[in-house]
This record gives C-alpha cells, structure tokens and sequence, in this order.
C-alpha cells in the first residue's frame, strides 16, 4: 500500500493508506453503518456516484463472493476504511476484497479514522470529495473535487435502469416495479414469496405500467436526488388510486412527492 488521502470539499483532509484500484476518484461522500454486508452495499445501485465510508472499522475480513452480489457490477466510485481486509480464509470466499475491489477498478483508502470523518459528515453534511495518492498536490485535488457534479438535480436512475423490461416467473400476484435502481435481494424475496414480477424501466408511463395489468405497483430504490425525477413522480401520481403501490428508499420518497408529502 501506498501512501493516500481523502479530500472533502471544505477543505478536510483524511489521510490514510491506498487499497484496491490506484488510480483518483471523486463523488459525493457518504456513511454506511453496516457491520456486515460490504459487497452487497458496493454492488447497490442506491450508491451510484458515491464514496462510501464504512463505519465498522473490519471491511474485506470475510472476503467476497458471486452470491453477496446486489447486481451485475460495483456501483460505488470508492471506499474508506479504518481497517481493510483481504482475507480469503472463509468457506464462503471466492476472492479478496482488495484485490477485487482492484480487479473491479475501485480504488480505496484504508488507515482512515473513520470515526471523525463520520462525525464531520454527520455535522456538515454529506459533501462531495476524493480519494487521492499522497503525492497528488491539495490544489489539483481540490479542482478534481470542485470539478465533480453536485448529487442535488443529478438523475442517476437513468443509469442503472433497465433499457427493456425484466421478467421473472411466479404463480403469485403479479408486482410490476418501477426499477429506479433495484437490489438483487429485494427481487429474490419477491420471488420467494411467489410473486411474478415485471421490472420496468424508470421511464416508464402509467400507460405502460397499467398495461402489464399488475396487482401491485413496486417503487425501487436507487441514486440520485429524488427532486430530479418529476417524470417519475407524474407517473406513479397517474397510478395513485388506480393500482395499489408500495415503495422503498428512493421508491419511497418518489411516492411522497406524488402524492404531497415533501418531507419524509
């Protein structure tokens, strides 16, 4: 490991050691506080754009596998860790996690006392930053930062949508979802249950959702700002009352502008 940092955009710097991908990265910073579950988070499409900081100081020390996978790729731009792992040594491994995170081209930073950078983001906000090898001048890394969009107005579920729509067999109620960015999970405990499920691309028209003749309209979760979505919102508005609808995360708050609730 080589000596790095991360730089958040008021100036804070974190230092620490390089881990995973070598090369600088830069996104929206934000806190996970899982004690388990590291590749499911890194594989989630909610976290699209993001830098993940990882509360739970033990990251990598189960290693990882193809069955923890959330979706088809990591989703993250990187990840900070107090006390990063790649330990293969457990039944279930199939790789290590720094050398995955290395293989996906995911850089990290390890070393980090994660617990005052929580406490900063916690206070100010989650804020845009990057992760960046210790030779790399604070100016140019600053400029790198300043230079990455702001997550306010960003639409990232066009992103991770499906172009066409998904379907899976079932002998159950037929779930039609809005698919905004949907975990992998979320589809296996509909289908353990039964449930025929249709996902469909978030640019979907209520025409179109109505069309699959659904018994439950599903809202996903997904990245981005939930303000950036009026298309998505007019169309699950024109599904209120007409089919029942239930949503999670960014589904949930998609479904609260639809119907009035701004705050959630």
């Amino acid at each position: 490991m080589s000596a790095g940092y991360l730089l958040l955009e008021d100036g804070s710097r974190f230092d620490g050691d390089l881990c995973g991908h070598p090369d600088a990265v830069t996104g929206e910073v934000v806190f996970n506080t899982s004690m388990t579950g590291y590749q499911e988070s890194v594989t989630d499409p909610s976290y699209a754009g993001q830098i993940i900081v990882f509360t739970y100081p033990l990251i990598g020390n189960y290693g990882v596998s193809a069955e923890a996978m959330e979706s088809d790729r990591i989703h993250v731009r990187g990840v900070v860790m107090r006390d990063p792992k790649n330990g293969e040594d457990v039944a279930t491994a199939e790789g290590g996690w720094l050398d995955w995170l290395a293989d996906c081209g995911v850089p990290g930073v390890g070393g980090v006392d994660t617990r005052a950078l929580v406490r900063h983001i916690r206070d100010k906000g989650a804020m845009r930053g990057g992760i960046f090898a210790a030779t790399t001048p604070e100016a140019k890394a600053r400029e790198q930062v300043g230079a990455e969009p702001s997550m306010q107005g960003a639409d990232l579920a066009r992103t991770v949508t499906p172009p066409e729509p998904v379907r899976f067999p079932g002998d159950g109620p037929h779930v039609v979802g809005i698919d905004t960015g949907i975990k992998l999970n979320i589809v296996r405990e509909l289908r353990q249950r039964g449930c025929r499920l249709t996902l469909l691309p978030c640019t979907s028209s209520a025409e179109q959702v109505l069309a699959m003749e659904p018994d439950v309209v599903f809202l996903a979760n997904g990245p981005g700002d939930p303000g950036a979505l009026d298309y998505v919102v007019d169309t699950v508005r024109d599904l209120v009352g007409r089919k029942p609808l239930f949503g999670i995360c960014l589904g949930h708050q998609l479904l609260c502008r639809a119907v009035g609730l701004e705050t959630f």
